[in-house]
């Protein structure tokens, strides 16, 4: 392996663990504020964790729900397009990262048998260091568009009860705030 890619690969692989490990929080992060209401039972205000109109509420009061079930949605129309942009910008962002790496391969060989000048090859190297960078970003674009996707739906996070709707179709929300639409579901035995 040349010197080069065994000095990057180390960075490369704990950036993109840093990604990762950041865009994690991202998709599984919804809101919720709980209060104990009994033996073994606790009361859950789900929130969305995005801004955006509802689409539609899939539960009504007193209706058991089951851990995992979508009680709610955004219209995600918006989010889908995200994610679609965000996976065409990796789609080429590593097909110009593959090239750079080839060229940076094909530099190298040139620069062994004397045809390349050692600022050239630092050159190449500068250029294939920004399309690994450029290919991290688009990575990180593609992995927060999923998880603000997954922000447009509030789910159950056990079984339960749902105890009160605070919103309705139609209705436009925003993340975080007073217009903050929520349903309330006690979970536990």
């Amino acid at each position: 392996m040349n010197p080069t890619k065994q000095m990057c690969k180390p960075l490369i692989q704990f950036l993109l663990m840093f990604i990762l490990a950041g865009s994690a929080g991202l998709v599984w992060s919804q809101q919720t504020s709980q209060s104990v209401t009994g033996q073994g039972e606790v009361e859950l205000n789900l929130e969305f964790g995005v801004t955006g109109r509802v689409f539609a509420i899939y539960v009504e009061k007193g209706q058991k729900v089951t851990k995992g079930q979508v009680l709610a949605e955004l219209d995600d129309a918006y989010f889908k397009a995200l994610v679609d942009v965000a996976r065409i910008r990796v789609e080429r962002a590593g097909a110009e990262n593959a090239e750079a790496e080839r060229a940076l391969e094909r530099d190298m060989v040139l620069y062994d048998s004397g045809s390349l000048s050692g600022v050239e090859l630092e050159l190449t190297k500068i250029s294939s260091l920004r399309h690994q960078e450029a290919y991290l970003q688009a990575r990180a674009e593609f992995l927060k568009a999923r998880g603000l996707l997954g922000l447009s739906k509030i789910i159950a996070p056990g079984d339960g009860v749902v105890v009160e709707i605070r919103t309705g179709a139609g209705e436009n929300i925003v993340a975080g705030s007073q217009r903050q639409a929520s349903i309330v579901v006690i979970v536990g035995e």
